[in-house]
């Protein structure tokens, strides 16, 4: 598998597209269906309706999900590369419950 997200292995992913337009608004939603069956979907609404481009507001939403297939994408990436690592340090109690915390290398700071 490749360890980059590229806008090829994005449109790869997907299934299916539909789109909604609410009437009465300018909120258009685009919905995404991934070959494995999970859905992301994005939203797209203009401030003033005198300005609304259906066909531009589907474009935005289309994108706005495609954005969110490509970090799903990275996680799967992450997550595959530490699936064989120990990456999680002794859990830590918290006001929450258990909360582990992952081993992360961000690299030397940039101050």
């Amino acid at each position: 598998m490749s360890d980059k997200v590229t806008p090829q292995r994005v449109e790869d992913n997907i299934l299916a597209v539909q789109f909604h337009h609410f009437v009465g608004t300018t909120l258009i939603t685009c919905c995404i269906t991934l070959k494995n069956g999970f859905t992301v979907t994005g939203e797209s609404a203009c401030a003033n309706s005198d300005d609304f481009d259906k066909r531009l507001s589907k474009r935005l939403a289309f994108s706005k999900a495609k954005d969110k297939i490509g970090e799903l994408l990275a996680f799967r990436i992450c997550d595959d590369v530490t699936a064989d690592e120990s990456a999680l340090d002794e859990p830590e109690e918290n006001y929450f419950g258990v909360v582990y915390v992952i081993n992360c290398d961000f690299g030397e700071d940039d101050e």
